[in-house]
């Protein structure tokens, strides 16, 4: 499952910048550069992907990941 959840967050962090509005991508901006430049005490902002996508499809394969994880 390790690999499973590292390849979803490549895809994701891959993806992000097309799908997500701009508004998303300056707010992830602002809280990064306040948290790295300035040193200020905000968590990174996480982006509202439901913003950029309504629905997502699973692949056929992935249905015995998901109902291995569940049990």
């Amino acid at each position: 499952m390790s690999i499973a959840g590292e390849a979803l967050r490549t895809n994701i962090t891959t993806l992000g910048p097309l799908v997500l509005p701009l508004s998303e991508q300056l707010q992830f901006l602002a809280t990064v550069v306040l948290h790295r430049v300035f040193r200020a005490g905000v968590k990174t902002y996480l982006p509202d992907f439901t913003a950029a996508l309504d629905h997502f499809c699973i692949h056929a394969a992935a249905w015995t990941s998901w109902s291995g994880a569940s049990s």
